[in-house]
């Protein structure tokens, strides 16, 4: 009897290694390769109309400008805070990762300038 729960005590702890990689590792490597290929290109210090003529119309907010594109599994998000002067201070890209067995959220890039 001892012998099963020894092997079953394995098992359990190879599916919880299983999922931690996948949770710490995979997933956000995966959400990098995914982002949308023109805000890989998005930095900091450009002015209000370059990043909608470049990216499109956002969901403006009050000095900043959001930016979303939902991507599989994947909701990306990128943010641009802005000074007085309508010029970006700071590009931010966040993610969200959800399925029926994982939820997280994370940043990828911060550009500030």
């Amino acid at each position: 009897m001892k012998k099963w729960l020894w092997v079953f005590a394995i098992i359990i702890a190879i599916f919880l290694m299983l999922y931690a990689f996948a949770y710490f590792f995979v997933i956000p490597k995966a959400a990098e390769a995914a982002i949308p290929y023109k805000w890989k290109n998005a930095v900091a210090g450009l002015k209000r109309n370059e990043y909608e003529i470049y990216l499109g119309k956002p969901s403006a907010h009050k000095n900043k400008d959001v930016w979303i594109v939902r991507n599989g599994n994947y909701t990306f998000l990128l943010t641009a805070a802005y000074n007085t002067d309508s010029i970006a201070e700071n590009i931010q890209i966040n993610y969200t990762f959800t399925n029926y067995l994982f939820h997280k959220e994370g940043i990828i890039q911060r550009n500030d300038e």
